[in-house]
């Protein structure tokens, strides 16, 4: 039975050929998370400061800052999926060429005949 010690040095064998776009990917996850929590925040600034006292000024400014962070916080999400997207295929290409590679040169010697006829 495999363990998760064991997936986990297999996985990083793979991460680790990539460390930069490894760490591009912990960077972008970091900042989506603060990204998110800054939202609720924003909100609850807006509701304290303009909603609850009927004051609207600067209420629309503050609605396009939370627009804007959101769109962030959804292009960072998008960008960090997309590069580990990356990590993950070229270890997939590496691993099904070295398995193709493996496979074919056994293949070869299948087209030639077992017995030599004289041919």
């Amino acid at each position: 039975m495999r363990t998760n010690t064991h997936t986990l040095r297999k996985l990083s064998g793979y991460l680790f050929r990539q460390p930069l776009r490894l760490i591009i990917v912990l960077v972008l996850t970091i900042a989506a998370a603060g990204l998110t929590l800054l939202g609720p925040y924003l909100t609850g600034v807006a509701l304290d400061r303009y909603i609850i006292p009927g004051q609207y000024s600067g209420l629309l400014q503050l609605c396009l800052l939370l627009l804007g962070l959101y769109l962030l916080g959804s292009l960072v999400r998008v960008g960090c999926k997309a590069i580990f997207s990356l990590i993950s295929l070229s270890g997939q290409c590496e691993a099904c060429a070295r398995n193709c590679f493996s496979i074919c040169s056994g293949c070869l010697f299948l087209f030639l005949p077992a017995k030599a006829t004289g041919n």
